[in-house]
């Protein structure tokens, strides 16, 4: 009966993209073990939304109880006993993003596949015989083994859209390089609290220091790892005719930019509306134009990041609260600016790309023996912890 309520709840979303979507995961969460009551509640508030379409509370309080669900469900998945022998040490799992195309409108975040294809190079240049497959981030709690060995699931990523972005209990998930949504952290909250030994031997590797507060905050084991997209090579040389990209600068902002720097710039966006598989491709086209950039001005992380990293000079601007704890990672390395800046003119329009080939080299030894302990293998607990601590305190 629930099933049937949710379902008409579906001719309220436009786009018949966003159903089919929409409609596939309930089915994924409504499983006939759960309790009764909450199917009774549930079907209380859609009864009475569907009466009254304009009860914005009761659309919350709906929007809560699938959540409370869907948490359940996935929690109960990433800590179900699996009955493997042994880990597959060649084959990696690596995020997609498939099932999130249809909760943002029209353009996506190339930044996404851009954090996949940085975890990809840091595997390879660590295991040189590594196979990948991917796996889609948000539905990862329903990944099912198809060997007796267990796969590494690294989940470096924006997470998540959904509680089912948890790591199977058919995987070995480690979170490397993982910024928590506010909805991620009250999974990982329900999660501690039915496991909590769950990241006792692989602690909760954040992305950035507002992740790290949360998990301080809640008691769980965590460590700053940063970004991934820090790992990836320094291009050989700065082009001679190189461009200055803008990308993705607020209109009010870009009247703060120098008359030269406009002249002799190009505008350029990470939001694409390319649709998977080809959306990898378009990203590592996006990276390679950011490569072979003369300079950078722009509000995304993740083409900061890996400007950095390739050697490239940023100007990196935040210019909301969000973004501002997205984008610590790089507190250290690069200025970061906000409006006020580049309206009081306390901007420098002549970067210098800052060497990182040392924290690159303690970021990779971090994932190398992150992986390896998660095995089972003989890891150096000193190391670990000295090089995790390197990594936190670095600065360029």
């Amino acid at each position: 009966m629930i099933y049937f309520i949710l379902r008409i709840f579906s001719i309220f979303i436009p786009f018949r993209k966003w159903r089919h979507s929409y409609i596939r995961n309930i089915k994924r969460w409504l499983r006939p073990e759960k309790p009764v009551d909450n199917y009774a509640e549930l079907q209380k508030h859609f009864e009475r939304f569907i009466m009254d379409r304009t009860a914005k509370d009761d659309v919350s309080e709906i929007k809560r109880q699938i959540e409370h669900i869907a948490t359940a469900d996935a929690v109960s998945m990433a800590t179900a006993p699996c009955a493997s022998h042994g880990f597959d040490k060649k084959t990696f799992l690596i995020p997609s993003y498939t099932n999130s195309e249809y909760l943002i409108a029209e353009k996506r975040n190339l930044g996404n596949e851009i954090q996949t294809i940085a975890v990809r190079h840091a595997i390879k240049s660590i295991f040189q015989d590594a196979e990948f497959q991917l796996v889609d981030m948000d539905n990862a709690a329903f990944y099912k083994s198809a060997g007796d060995l267990k796969k590494t699931y690294v989940l470096q990523a924006w997470a998540a859209y959904f509680p089912s972005f948890l790591p199977s209990g058919q995987m070995n998930g480690i979170f490397a390089g993982t910024h928590l949504t506010p909805l991620a952290q009250r999974t990982i909250v329900e999660l501690v609290a039915r496991a909590p030994d769950y990241f006792d031997d692989k602690p909760l590797g954040c992305r950035d220091k507002a992740t790290l507060e949360f998990c301080k905050k809640h008691g769980v084991p965590a460590y700053l790892f940063r970004c991934n997209t820090l790992t990836l090579p320094k291009r050989k040389s700065a082009p001679k005719h190189g461009k200055i990209l803008i990308n993705d600068v607020p209109d009010f902002l870009r009247a703060c930019i120098p008359r030269h720097i406009l002249s002799n710039s190009v505008e350029i966006s990470q939001l694409d509306d390319v649709v998977m598989p080809e959306r990898f491709a378009a990203a590592t086209t996006l990276l390679e134009k950011y490569r072979d950039a003369k300079m950078i001005i722009t509000s995304r992380i993740h083409c900061a990041s890996p400007a950095v990293a390739m050697g490239v000079p940023v100007i990196f601007l935040n210019y909301h609260e969000d973004q501002k704890r997205r984008g610590s990672f790089l507190d250290g390395i690069i200025p970061i600016y906000s409006p006020d800046d580049f309206v009081g003119g306390r901007v420098n329009w002549n970067p210098i790309a800052p060497n990182i080939e040392d924290l690159k080299k303690l970021m990779l030894r971090n994932l190398e023996l992150t992986i390896k302990k998660s095995w089972g293998d003989a890891v150096g607990d000193d190391e670990l912890n000295e090089v995790r601590f390197k990594i936190a305190e670095y600065k360029s």
